[in-house]
């Protein structure tokens, strides 16, 4: 059985296409081309750049959880913290990243302030005070010392 949209190939006793949501047929090189041809979805690409640390798990879902409510992309990664000893449990780190073009807005959302407040309107923004990060391609503001998506300093 295969999916008509994406060709997948899937075992016997399937019936629909578990990420197409459409039932499989036995034969898909007897569908007509408009039928196969599905309407791809633009692919957003986020660049991500961490913000913070924490220890404890507890803070550091309610700070993403706070990003999430005001519809900013972020991630935790749990990492082994650097003061884990060599024969013992090992501790971590929580680290939260988001969208590398919201920093100063999670900034201040982390801070309790308004993000409005700390980050002018896209529109007010001046292209010529931005350039593009020679290492990730991100816009990096003049005045910044380093790129928010990868980490590269500037001017030293």
């Amino acid at each position: 059985m295969f999916c008509p949209r994406c060709h997948c190939e899937f075992r016997s006793g399937y019936t629909r296409c578990v990420a197409c949501d459409v039932d499989l047929v036995e034969d898909p090189s007897a569908l007509e081309p408009e039928q196969v041809d599905a309407p791809e979805a633009p692919i957003v690409a986020t660049q991500m750049a961490e913000v913070c640390g924490f220890l404890d798990l507890t803070e550091a879902r309610r700070a993403r959880n706070s990003l999430h409510e005001k519809k900013i992309a972020s991630e935790l990664v749990i990492r082994t913290s650097p003061e884990t000893p060599p024969h013992g449990d090992v501790l971590e780190e929580y680290w939260l990243r988001a969208d590398a073009q919201q920093i100063r807005n999670v900034q201040a959302l982390l801070e309790g302030k308004t993000p409005a407040a700390t980050e002018p309107a896209a529109a007010e923004k001046s292209e010529a005070a931005t350039f593009k990060c020679s290492k990730c391609g991100l816009p990096v503001r003049e005045e910044e010392s380093f790129c928010a998506g990868c980490g590269t300093r500037f001017g030293q």
